[in-house]
Parts: C-alpha cells; structure tokens; sequence
C-alpha cells in the first residue's frame, strides 16, 4: 500500500494477515521531516462498539441518575478514518432530563468524540458533550469513561466524569 504525497512524503507499507491481524513494514520516503524513516508496523481489528452502554452520571450530586445511550457504529470508516456514531439516550431518575439523541459523535480506535441534545423534564431542549472519552479496552471494549457536561437547558452547568459500561 501506497499513500499519496503528503508534504512531499509518501508512505509505503507492505503488510501480511493472518487470522485478522496485519504485520509488516513500513517506509517514508521524500520531503524534509521524516524522509528514511522505516519500522514495522501491527494491526488488529477493533470490533464496533454498537451497543447499549449505560451508567450513573451523577447530575448536581444525583448518585441515582442513570444515563443509558444506545449506541450505533457505521460499518465503514469515513475519508478521516473516523466512525461515526449515532444513538438514543434515556435518562433515569434524573432531575431535569428525559431523553435525547446523538447529533454528531465518532469513534477513531479507543477514543470517541460524543455531542447530543436532551429533551428536559418541562419539553425545553439541552445539549450536552461527552469529552475526553476512551474505551477501557479498544480490543474488548466493556465500559467507557469521560467527562459529561451539559451547556443548556434545566441541567445547564452539569460536569463530571462518567463511566458508562456496555450491557451484556
């Protein structure tokens, strides 16, 4: 494989698999930062995370609210490299919100980006971020963790980090 010029560098590697993993070698050859550099390379597949993760989030001190996001993961990667993620969010025992929706999320191996709005308790809407998250395992990934924030609406001001594990 063969990348395009990139700052004058082009990137070659050439890679075997087995069993679904790659291993090989690769080579830059061209421009001025990293022209001869060679190494070896490893690869393994990173499952989709498709799934419902769910987990306390703890809004203005609620240890009992419990947020639980459906989670789908496209099957192909966009010209980033990047999956994007769409989902539904239900919340539990919460003071302020009901339900929500991803509005713009990806994943690039163990690390996600999440955005979303809310619909609160009283119909107005919120939006809120997930930060800062990474799987615990990108391989067998069974929770995740970040920081939850919440910009508007009734839980406006919301911050914390939250660890959302995968249902089984």
């Amino acid at each position: 494989m063969t990348s395009s010029s990139v700052g004058g560098e082009v990137i070659t590697v050439t890679a075997t698999g087995t069993a679904g993993s790659l291993t090989g070698n690769y080579a830059i050859a061209g421009g001025n930062t990293c022209d001869g550099d060679t190494g070896t390379i490893a690869a393994n597949p990173v499952p989709a995370i498709t799934a419902s993760w769910s987990g306390p989030y703890d809004p203005e001190g609620d240890p009992n609210a419990v947020l639980t996001v459906a989670i789908t993961q496209a099957t192909s990667a966009s010209a980033d490299g990047t999956f994007a993620l769409t989902g539904n969010l239900t919340f539990a025992n919460s003071n302020c919100s009901v339900s929500g929706s991803l509005t713009s999320a990806f994943i690039a191996g163990p690390y996600l980006v999440v955005n979303g709005n809310t619909v609160e308790s009283d119909g107005s809407a919120g939006d809120f971020t997930y930060t800062q998250v990474f799987l615990n395992n990108s391989g067998t990934p069974t929770s995740m963790t970040g920081t939850y924030s919440v910009s508007d609406g009734l839980c406006s001001g919301d911050y914390n980090t939250a660890t959302f594990t995968k249902a089984e």
